[in-house]
């Protein structure tokens, strides 16, 4: 039997799902809605999407991931972040390069908080030192970094743009 969290959360999903899916440019409002009370007790993974695989990521002694804080899969690369480092695979799983630049100067970070990829361009989010360095996305060497006048929770790059989430920060940096 379902649980009332798990209604919940599959409601959550549904419609997160559906939000995401909008088209560019298009400024007609289209509501869904989701009767969770129909929804079948034993509920499989593959019900809900179309395709997916399964890809062993390739582990080293200088990858050991640990816990996984951000995940950004493009075409070419899956980028997988924590706190200290990202690690960069290629689709078939092999180990690409990874950014551990822990410390004060430009190119390091003291915590990563956020990290997206866009334009060929890695954009790591240090809330501590409040900053957003910029690297290479496909070798992982640094190009930039700049200073923000704000705490921020999230960032994004696109189309040239450097994008960034307040969310409810206290403007405190």
């Amino acid at each position: 039997m379902i649980t009332n969290m798990k209604k919940r959360k599959l409601l959550i999903g549904i419609v997160v799902l559906l939000a995401s899916c909008t088209q560019k440019n298009v400024m007609e409002e289209t509501s869904y809605e989701a009767n969770i009370e129909k929804v079948e007790e034993n509920l499989k993974f593959e019900d809900l999407i179309e395709s997916y695989r399964y890809i062993q990521l390739e582990t080293t002694p200088g990858n050991r991931i640990g816990e996984i804080k951000n995940l950004v899969v493009n075409d070419k690369y899956i980028y997988v972040g924590g706190d200290d480092a990202v690690f960069c695979y290629t689709m078939e799983g092999k180990f690409n390069f990874a950014v551990k630049q822990k410390g004060h100067a430009n190119n390091e970070y003291i915590r990563l908080s956020s990290m997206n990829v866009a334009d060929g361009k890695l954009f790591l989010l240090d809330y501590v030192q409040g900053k957003v360095l910029v690297f290479d996305a496909e070798k992982g060497t640094y190009i930039e970094h700049y200073r923000l006048p704000y705490a921020a929770a999230s960032v994004a790059g696109r189309e040239g743009e450097l994008l960034i989430d307040r969310k409810q920060l206290n403007n405190t940096l």
